[in-house]
C-alpha cells in the first residue's frame, strides 16, 4: 500500500504523489512538529540501499549515500526487513502484513498454490523481498522450469501488467491489493499468499537515534488509538479497520 506517483516513471522531488506512504508522513511530520514542512523525494527502489557509487551490495555493512549526505532523511516506503537491510539502516516496524500472488481474474484456474508458477512470467521489483523469494524457488523447487521476470519499478506497474496480460502474475503486498482491489484494479485477483507474514518498515540512518525515538513513539501511538492517522489511511484505503486488517492478516489473506 504505498499509492501512486504523476506521471508515473517521475523520479526526484519534483513528482506529483498521492496515497498512503505521503499521508502517514504528514501524520509524523505534524507529530514532530505542525509548523514542519516535510520535502518527498521519489526514488527507484533499489537506490535506498546504494552506497556512494550507485551500487547495492548486500553482504556489506555501510550507510547508503542518500542517508549519508543527508538527502534523506527517513525512507518510509513500507520495506520488509531483512539482514541485509539492517546492516545498513535502522527499520522500525509499521504494520504487519504478507505478500500475495495477483492475476488475471480470467486465469483463476491455472493459478493453484505456488507450484503454479513455474515457468511463468511475473511482474516484480528488482531486488525486493519478492524477488529474493522467487529466486529461492528458482534455485529448488522451480529449477528445471524456473519463473521469468518483467522487472517494474512499483505495484502500480505489476498491476497494470496484470491487467492487460503483459505478465502471468504480479507479487504485492496484501494491504495493497486490498487498496487496488478496491480503487483500480477491474480484472485483477489475489489468489495466495507467497511467504510467512513479514513486517512494514520505514528506515532511516543508523546514528539518528533520537529521530528513531519519535518515529518509534508515533507509530507505537498510531497502532493503539483508534480513529488514528494510521487506522483512518487503513479505512480510506482498503475500507478496513486497523484492527480488521491485523484480523485478516492474521487469519492468512487470500
Amino acid at each position: 500500500m504505498v499509492g501512486k506517483v504523476n506521471p508515473s516513471d517521475c523520479l526526484g522531488n519534483e513528482c506529483t504523489f498521492e496515497g498512503p506512504v505521503k499521508n502517514l508522513s504528514l501524520a509524523f511530520a505534524e507529530f514532530l512538529d505542525p509548523q514542519l514542512e516535510p520535502s518527498f523525494r521519489v526514488l527507484k527502489w533499489d537506490q535506498q540501499f546504494h552506497n556512494e557509487d550507485g551500487v547495492t551490495l548486500r553482504d556489506e555493512s555501510y550507510t547508503p549515500a542518500l542517508m549519508s549526505s543527508g538527502t534523506c532523511d527517513l525512507y518510509t516506503s513500507f520495506m520488509a526487513e531483512r539482514a541485509w537491510r539492517q546492516k545498513k539502516l535502522a527499520m522500525p516496524a509499521v504494520w504487519p502484513g504478507r505478500y500475495v500472488i495477483v492475476i488475471h481474474k480470467d486465469r483463476a484456474e491455472e493459478f493453484g498454490d505456488l507450484s503454479s508458477l513455474a515457468g511463468k512470467v511475473g511482474a516484480v521489483i528488482e531486488n525486493s523481498t519478492q524477488h529474493t523469494a522467487l529466486d529461492q524457488m528458482n534455485s529448488t523447487d522451480f529449477s528445471g522450469n524456473p519463473t521469468q521476470y518483467s522487472f517494474i519499478q512499483n505495484y502500480g506497474e505489476g498491476i497494470d501488467a496484470v491487467e492487460v496480460g503483459e505478465v502471468d502474475y504480479t507479487v504485492i503486498g496484501a494491504d495493497s491489493a486490498l487498496w487496488y482491489g478496491r480503487n483500480e484494479a477491474k480484472n485483477s485477483v489475489a489468489v495466495f499468499p507467497i511467504g510467512p507474514e513479514r513486517m512494514n518498515n520505514w528506515a532511516l540512518h543508523k546514528d539518528y537515534t533520537e529521530l528513531l525515538g519519535k518515529v518509534t513513539e508515533f507509530i507505537e501511538i498510531q497502532q493503539v488509538s483508534k480513529g488514528s492517522a494510521l487506522d483512518q489511511l487503513f479505512k480510506d484505503y482498503t475500507g478496513l479497520s486497523y484492527a480488521k486488517y491485523l484480523r485478516l492478516i492474521s487469519h492468512g489473506i487470500r
